[in-house]
């Protein structure tokens, strides 16, 4: 137990020897290595991040075709039902004839 912990300090004081791609060895500090996972931990989760979108992308654009054909006929529809204005209109008069009539009553 006591030589792992010697040898853990070791490595922390040194620095940690790993192989660059050069193939040269270099010292990497605990600072610089965590530094290292950082930035490759960030870069993975924005490179998954784009994946979840473009998933989610092409969910909607099926939503959306989907419904484009619901959404057409709702505007037919409503072009053809434009009779429920007239029926306002038609309403709105009647109420104000009945109040003229009311008005020459009382007079």
């Amino acid at each position: 137990m006591e030589r792992r912990k010697e040898g853990r300090k070791k490595i922390e004081e040194e620095g940690r020897k790993e192989e660059n791609r050069g193939g040269r060895l270099k010292e990497r500090t605990k600072e610089e290595r965590k530094e290292r996972t950082r930035r490759r931990r960030k870069e993975e989760i924005k490179n998954e991040g784009e994946g979840r979108r473009t998933k989610i992308g092409e969910e909607r654009e099926s939503k959306r075709k989907r419904y484009e054909g619901r959404r057409q006929e709702g505007r037919k529809k409503k072009q053809e039902d434009d009779g429920s204005k007239k029926k306002k209109r038609t309403r709105r008069r009647r109420k104000e004839k009945e109040g003229r009539k009311e008005l020459r009553k009382e007079e």
